[in-house]
């Protein structure tokens, strides 16, 4: 009787934190939408111009175009890294999540050093006398162009791996003997096209929706290229006219992402992520040896990650350059890292909880509940940041919110949770999802209490998943630039706003230094991870 009692209480300790939580992410998005619709209503509404709807179709055909890229190199990395056996695999099965470790806007910082106007690929295009711009868009309509080919390329080399990631997780559960059945009596280019190609088609599309929703939530490349997108016109009202009136413009795009949330998760969401899954091994059947395989891998991540990183090492020229950035830029670097650990465990921390109150519930409501929490992806980094000053702003004059909140740290680790909790609640969610149902069911027959069998049972079968959990957390913090545009206090600041704010007059050598030691900073201890203790990251 006891027994049952203290598993009730840990049962509704969990399940209360888990509500904290999600009023805590929720809440502040509903409260500052909800401010559009009171007060000066119409004059905010008048910011819908046709300027608006205008950048809001330039963001649908960039995200579109990016998307499509990204796939390009997704597909057929994936197969490769399943369906092919070469020398160094394993490691390019690791090391192929490197580009989306890199934040986008360093992305964009490197390309320009190729790809700029003082690139050496666009010198070498001029010398040859071919014009090149990257900035540049092409198809006019309107007298404005329409497709800017060279934010789609950065923004697809930036988050191919999201589309990778899904697709392989696919892969994984596919049923190998359909496969091998097919290649019995069809051959294998059939059995691609005809079996495996339409098993894949919900993670195909599950990908492609990620990349999308980044690519259109995407602020540091436009804004570095000068590309039309509606993120800038959200930055830009909320910086110098009204915050409310930010939000009203960013409205369309809002409602574009959670309609394509809600189709992606109702059409294919079980199917992709819901229930208890187990990996089926690949057989050597469906593995063959193939050099054109490693040559596909190796050459995707050695074009979307390894060429510009090397552009950026060249710039930064000798060590000296890193010693001087370091020396200047020590606090912001500290900051950096102070933020991206701290936010790293807390994000972790309530991820655990949400997905521990989670694994006691039916599959079906299960999927519902977690479905909601995942919603904060559809609202992109600046409406969040926005979003949480707005709700802060309520309690302001009260000395604990001034001094701890505005001044403090605190109100960055409180929008970088309501940004970053599904991407640890679907990776800690995945891990538990692994460990099957059973042993749940198991563990309660002991007649322990609910806290020992999380503490004693649960918690050391799903540790990977949440190292994992924090390290993504952690990655994704240190990386983020949009957000901390607009809610990072001066005592705050970040190397990543820094980066920003130093590439209209610091030294290139001094920019691409302070780039490389960021992209370290991300790289190395999920590097770490995944090569010592030989752990793969599953968010699905």
């Amino acid at each position: 009787m006891r027994g049952g009692s203290r598993r009730n209480l840990s049962r509704s300790v969990v399940c209360w934190g888990s509500l904290l939580v999600g009023l805590a992410v929720i809440l502040p998005l509903v409260t500052a939408f909800g401010e559009t619709l009171t007060g000066d209503v119409a004059g905010r509404w008048a910011a819908l111009s046709t300027v608006v709807l205008d950048r809001m179709v330039d963001t649908a055909v960039l995200a579109a175009g990016t998307t499509l890229i990204a796939l390009l190199f997704a597909l057929p990395t994936a197969l490769c890294l399943h369906r092919a056996e070469f020398p160094g695999r394993k490691l390019l099965g690791v090391l192929y999540v490197a580009p989306l470790l890199i934040p986008p806007h360093i992305h964009a910082i490197s390309w320009l050093r190729i790809l700029g106007k003082t690139g050496y690929v666009s010198e070498a295009l001029r010398n040859m006398g071919i014009p090149f711009d990257v900035r540049a868009g092409v198809f006019d309509v309107g007298g404005a162009p329409l497709v800017f080919p060279g934010a789609m390329w950065m923004m697809a080399a930036a988050f191919w791996p999201l589309a990778a990631l899904v697709i392989s997780a696919g892969l994984k559960r596919l049923d190998p003997s359909l496969e091998e059945a097919a290649l019995a009596t069809v051959g294998r280019r059939k059995t691609l096209l005809r079996v495996t190609l339409p098993l894949l088609k919900d993670h195909i599309l599950a990908g492609a929706f990620f990349v999308f929703l980044f690519a259109a939530a995407c602020h540091g490349i436009p804004a570095l290229l000068d590309t039309p997108t509606i993120m800038l016109e959200v930055f830009f009202t909320a910086s110098n006219v009204d915050p409310s009136t930010a939000l009203v413009v960013a409205t369309p795009l809002v409602v574009v992402a959670l309609c394509a949330f809600l189709f992606v998760a109702l059409g294919t969401g079980r199917r992709v992520w819901g229930g208890t899954v187990s990996f089926q091994r690949t057989p050597d059947t469906l593995r063959p040896r193939s050099r054109t395989a490693f040559l596909i891998a190796f050459g995707t991540l050695s074009l979307t990650a390894g060429w510009p990183l090397a552009s950026l090492v060249a710039k930064a020229g000798p060590f000296a350059t890193y010693q001087a950035v370091f020396k200047q830029l020590l606090p912001e670097l500290t900051n950096s890292f102070q933020l991206a650990v701290v936010g790293g465990f807390l994000v972790m921390a309530a991820g655990l909880v949400v997905a521990l109150c989670l694994l006691k519930w039916p599959r079906r409501k299960a999927f519902t509940l977690e479905a909601i929490y995942l919603l904060p992806l559809a609202f992109p980094a600046v409406v969040v940041g926005v979003a949480s000053t707005r709700f802060w702003s309520r309690l302001s004059g009260t000395w604990w919110v001034d001094e701890y909140i505005y001044q403090g740290m605190g109100i960055s680790l409180f929008t970088y949770l309501m940004m970053f909790l599904p991407f640890s609640l679907r990776c800690l969610r995945a891990t538990m999802n692994r460990m099957g149902e059973g042993v749940l069911e198991a563990a309660e027959l002991t007649g322990r209490s609910g806290g020992a069998i999380y503490s004693r049972i649960v918690l050391p079968l799903v540790w990977p998943g949440i190292v994992a959990s924090f390290l993504i957390s952690y990655v994704l913090i240190l990386g983020e630039l949009s957000a901390s545009l607009v809610v990072n206090s001066a005592r705050w600041q970040t190397a990543e706003v820094r980066i920003f704010n130093m590439i209209h007059f610091a030294r290139d050598e001094e920019v691409a230094a302070l780039c490389i030691m960021m992209a370290g900073l991300a790289l190395l201890p999920f590097a770490f991870y995944l090569l010592v203790f030989n752990k793969k990251v599953q968010i699905l």
